[in-house]
């Protein structure tokens, strides 16, 4: 599921050309739900973000964007579809991605929050070995906050 997720928020964050057929998800769009996890609250979510390497080397997300979105089953079917196909669906969840950016470790906080369950994604990049390049991984987490006022933390 929250690989699905990664695949979305990076087709949300992305401007890549995509040649896939185009596909709309069944679930509706339920705006209420979506508007909940945007409505404000007390609670905050932390975390850091990184990624260790086959070899065992722990990279730090420095200064990426991490981005959140309430989840829904339109959020969790349009992750689904964003894998083999494209989608319009991605276009409609803007309106209700919030974003942060990390610190030279990786660490990020979202406030203001309201209870409820939120995906969050990002990516980790790393400079390369003889060629110079910059292999990036992606990274995601969920968080589910349960009563207003809570902090939750997270590991992406």
């Amino acid at each position: 599921m929250l690989r699905r997720v990664a695949a979305l928020m990076f087709i949300l964050l992305g401007g890549c050309a995509d040649t896939r057929p185009v596909v709309e998800p069944a679930s509706s769009f339920d705006v209420q739900a979506l508007g909940q996890g945007m409505a404000t609250g007390a609670s905050t979510i932390i975390g850091q973000a990184s990624w260790v390497t086959e070899k065992g080397i722990k990279h730090d997300a420095m200064n990426e964007t991490v981005t959140l979105v309430p989840s829904t089953p339109y959020v969790a079917e349009c992750a689904r579809i964003v894998l083999d196909a494209t989608s319009h669906c991605a276009d409609r969840l803007k309106p209700y991605l919030r974003s942060t950016r990390t610190d030279a470790e990786g660490h990020f906080v979202f406030g203001g929050l309201h209870p409820g369950t939120y995906f969050l994604t990002t990516r980790v990049c790393w400079a390369g070995g003889r060629r110079r390049l910059r292999p990036c991984q992606a990274v995601q987490g969920e968080a589910v906050i349960q009563r207003d006022g809570q902090t939750v933390e997270v590991s992406l």
